[in-house]
């Protein structure tokens, strides 16, 4: 039996298989079949085809390293007596740690322990098949590159934990680079904790995908305290760098199809950016979000001196199409707009999600640089969402002490005239309450800047507040959008405004230049809005058997237990012990 300490890793690359037993020592040497001073794993992989077992003899081996150019299939296990083997790198090399341009690998059980970080990548993968990576840790001092593949078939990351890791040289921590048709990149049950970049690039991880080839789901993982710290501005290789805190996901290509993206269950919790996208950054997308949560995330600099745009704390998203179901959003920032979610021509769908105490706040020089350049008319708009040239459709949702300079809650801007949908520029809010956002200029709630209206329906605004009279739940800027608010119509469709409740002081409803609208009814405690029921969908069968539903309102407030407590926000709802 060898001592403790020793390292014991498997590797497969043929089944017609002869034993060999590889020991490999911290001193440097020549490969050789058994010797105290081997060097690397290559010599079993170039002269043996059979199970390889390698041995370290010293936990604090730093070299270990080797190269496939052949195709086969490898698999590293450090599993030893029920115990995850460590292996403490430095990664002052000239090359990947394991560096494989065919075939595939499988990697688990191992405790990678980092030091000295040049920037070249611990696990170099360039072949087009794939990759398992599982069921171990990676902690690192210095900064490094843990994974970089490129045109892969199947990269399957699950049950990780990579701690204190920051990208320097290169900047990306972790970077795939094309996806093959039909591919499928999968990150499971994985945390990032305390992952940055440090120089001018994207976030911790970036996925560079093309034509929307492949498609990428993210399940039950959580990113804490992970940060995209790039420079300010955006250079002509790297437009948008110091995005997407947590993830980043660029797609491009020559016929530009949007790339299929669907996180579930995951946690951002602490997440930022120094540009756009303090949770996750996306382009060209089609991606869902489901039972998500973010919480205490931030995007842009908190020096007050420095000249920077930043919008979308949680999310910022170009040119893609979101679904955002049942998720929550609590104590999310921007230092410019767009407080926790920032869209620019997209197709924004809201469902049964919460939004509490989420805020935009002008803190920089208002000479920012970016993309666009009329970039300041956006400042300050949508403590929860702004979205520009996007269309916008909320419902079964709540807002909750939102506030920003314009749009409490929700800000809209959009072009008209250059807009080709006939949805580009409409918000559209069905079955949602606003409660207690503020706007220090206009729209207490929502703010909306050359649109073509807002279309409402059985709402709920509770003591919003704006300054300056201009609507203390809605502002429009556009007079001639009153008329269709005005209008009336049987088709519930067509109707602009409809069934629609506030106790926010008046004036409620203000439409250019300080046109009052009174098409609220007044809200007082003792009513209640109508049960909001999900959809059935049309293959749902009513049950034969009659069956008595209960149900429970519980608030994220605190407060004394109640029955039905969902609109008594002066004592909410405490605890489902009722």
């Amino acid at each position: 039996m060898l001592e403790s300490f020793l390292l014991i890793f498997f590797c497969t690359v043929s089944s017609n298989a002869v034993d060999s037993e590889i020991h490999i020592s911290e001193d440097h040497g020549v490969d050789q079949q058994k010797c105290s001073t081997c060097l690397t794993l290559q010599y079993a992989l170039d002269q043996h085809n059979g199970n390889c077992m390698f041995i370290l003899e010293d936990e604090k081996y730093y070299n270990l390293s080797f190269q496939v150019h052949e195709r086969r299939q490898i698999i590293l296990n450090g599993y030893r007596e029920k115990e995850i083997a460590t292996l403490f790198i430095s990664t002052e090399r000239d090359n990947g740690l394991f560096d494989m341009s065919f075939g595939s690998c499988e990697i688990q059980y191992m405790n990678f322990v980092l030091s000295n970080g040049t920037g070249y990548p611990i696990f170099q993968f360039r072949s087009d098949e794939s990759l398992w990576f599982k069921n171990c840790n990676v902690t690192a001092q210095e900064s490094t590159k843990i994974l970089d593949c490129n045109q892969i078939s199947i990269l399957n990351i699950s049950n990780i934990t990579f701690m204190n890791i920051s990208g320097d040289n290169g900047g990306r921590c972790i970077e795939v680079n094309g996806i093959n048709e039909q591919g499928l990149l999968q990150i499971q049950d994985c945390k990032f904790i305390n992952c940055s970049t440090q120089k001018d690039d994207y976030g911790f991880i970036l996925i560079h995908t093309i034509d929307g080839i492949g498609e990428i789901n993210i399940n039950k993982s959580q990113f804490k305290n992970c940060a995209a710290t790039g420079d300010l501005f955006p250079s002509e290789t790297i437009p948008f760098n110091g995005c997407g805190g947590g993830l980043s996901i660029i797609n491009d290509g020559e016929f530009n199809d949007a790339i299929r993206v669907q996180l579930s269950d995951c946690i951002f919790d602490g997440c930022s950016a120094n540009r756009e996208g303090g949770g996750i950054y996306v382009s060209n997308s089609q991606i869902s979000f489901i039972r998500c949560n973010f919480s205490y995330c931030n995007a842009g600099l908190r020096d007050i001196n420095q000249k920077q745009s930043s919008m979308g704390g949680a999310i910022s998203a170009i040119s893609s199409s979101i679904n955002l179901i049942s998720s929550s959003f609590h104590q999310i920032t921007s230092e410019c707009h767009g407080g926790a979610i920032y869209t620019d021509d997209c197709e924004l769908i809201v469902d049964f999600s919460i939004f509490s105490n989420c805020s935009c706040q002008l803190k920089h020089n208002k000479q920012k640089q970016t993309r666009n350049d009329d970039i300041n008319r956006l400042n300050g708009h949508g403590g929860t969402l702004l979205g520009t040239s996007s269309e916008i459709r909320i419902s079964n949702s709540n807002f909750t002490q939102c506030s920003s300079q314009s749009g409490g809650a929700v800000a809209i801007i959009t072009d008209v005239q250059s807009s080709d949908s006939s949805n580009i520029g409409v918000l559209m809010i069905i079955k949602c309450i606003f409660t207690k956002c503020q706007s220090t200029s206009g729209g207490g709630a929502i703010y909306l800047q050359d649109t073509k209206g807002i279309k409402l329906h059985d709402c709920l605004f509770i003591e919003n507040l704006a300054a300056k009279n201009k609507g203390n739940d809605i502002y429009d800027n556009t007079e001639q959008n009153i008329e269709q608010y005005k209008s009336h119509s049987d088709d519930r469709e067509r109707q602009w405004i409809l069934n629609c409740k506030s106790n926010s002081l008046n004036p409620q409803f203000v439409v250019g230049n300080n046109i009052i609208l009174d098409l609220f009814e007044l809200y007082s405690d003792e009513q209640k809005p109508d049960e909001q029921e999900p959809e059935q969908k049309p293959d749902e069968q009513e049950p034969e058997q009659e069956i008595k539903e209960t149900r429970i309102f519980v608030s994220l407030f605190h407060g004394e237990d109640k029955e039905d407590c969902r609109l008594n926000y002066e004592s909410p709802c405490k605890t489902i012990k009722i």
